[in-house]
C-alpha cells in the first residue's frame, strides 16, 4: 500500500512535468521556474510520505544489502578476477559497516523468486535481444555439470571471448543478479530504505542489447546487465509491472567504459 502510494506520488510528478512542458504559460512567467517548483512540491510531499511510514529499520536514514549465495553457482577458473570470492568479501566488508546488526543497514540474503520471474520474462528482454538471450542459456545448458571455466562467448572476435567465462549454473546465477537490482529498485522506490546496495555477480555493466556492445571484442566478465535492468524495470509503466519513473540517472564509476549500459 505504502509502495503504490509512493509509486503514484512519482508517476503524478512525471505527468505534472509532462503537462507543463505542453502546456501554454502566461507570457512573463518562466515555465523553467514553474516545473522545478513543481518537482520540489512532489519531491517534498514524496519524502514527507516516506518520512511518516517509517520506523526502526524501515524508510529514513536505512540502507539495504542485498545478495543470493545463487550468484556463486556462477564459476569461473581459479585464476579469474572474477571468481566467488568476490561475494563473501563484499559481504564481510557490509556487515564491518553494520550489516545485519545495525537496524539502519539491512542484510537481504535471499531474493524471492517471484522477482526471477519478472526478472526473466519481463525486464530482461527490455535491455537485451532475444536473440542473445537464447543463445547464451543454449550456450551454458551444454556445459557439463563438472565443467567450470568454460568461455561463454567464445564467438567474439580479436583477443576477446574467453576471459568471459562461466559454468553450468552461470545463466541461473546471472537472473538472480537482475532479481536483486528490480528488488533494490523496488525497495527504494517504495520507501523501505533510502539506498541500497547489490552485492552480486556475474558483473553487468559490459553486457549489451548483444554480444560485443558497441564493437568490443570482449564482453568483460558479464552476461546480462543488472543496472540497466534496474533502471528500465524503474521506468517502465506500472500498467505493464514497472515503476514508472520518468527518468533515472546511471552513475558508473568504474575504470571501464560502461559501454554496456550505454548500449
Amino acid at each position: 500500500m505504502v509502495k503504490n502510494l509512493l509509486c503514484q506520488c512519482l508517476v503524478i510528478k512525471g505527468h505534472g512535468e509532462d503537462s507543463l512542458e505542453c502546456g501554454t504559460i502566461p507570457p512573463g512567467v518562466s515555465k523553467k521556474a514553474i516545473i522545478v517548483e513543481w518537482r520540489k512540491a512532489c519531491e517534498r510531499i514524496y519524502k514527507r510520505a516516506v518520512g511518516k511510514f517509517s520506523s526502526r529499520g524501515i524508510g529514513n536514514n536505512v540502507t539495504s544489502v542485498v545478495t543470493d549465495s545463487r550468484c556463486n553457482e556462477h564459476v569461473t577458473q581459479g585464476g579469474s578476477v572474477e571468481r566467488p570470492v568476490r561475494i563473501p568479501v563484499a559481504i564481510k566488508g557490509a556487515k564491518r559497516a553494520g550489516a545485519g546488526t545495525d537496524p539502519s543497514v539491512l542484510l537481504l540474503t535471499q531474493v524471492e523468486d517471484s522477482y526471477l520471474v519478472t526478472a526473466e520474462d519481463v525486464v530482461l528482454p527490455k535491455a537485451h535481444k532475444m536473440s542473445y538471450i537464447k543463445r547464451l542459456k543454449t550456450k551454458i545448458a551444454s556445459i557439463a555439470p563438472n565443467q567450470i571455466g568454460v568461455p561463454l562467448t567464445d564467438d567474439s572476435e580479436g583477443d576477446g571471448g574467453e576471459d568471459t567465462m562461466g559454468s553450468r549454473g552461470s545463466y541461473s546465477a546471472a537472473i538472480v543478479g537482475v532479481a536483486a537490482s528490480i528488488k533494490a529498485a523496488d525497495m527504494v522506490v517504495g520507501g523501505q530504505c533510502v539506498n541500497a546496495f547489490c552485492a552480486v555477480r556475474p558483473p553487468g555493466h559490459h553486457a549489451g542489447q548483444e554480444l560485443r556492445s558497441m564493437n568490443t571484442v570482449s564482453n568483460g566478465f558479464c552476461l546480462f546487465n543488472a543496472a540497466a535492468c534496474a533502471s528500465l524495470y524503474a521506468t517502465t509503466p506500472v500498467s505493464q509491472g514497472g515503476l514508472g519513473l520518468r527518468r533515472v540517472c546511471v552513475i558508473d564509476f568504474d575504470v571501464h567504459h560502461g559501454n554496456g549500459t550505454q548500449d
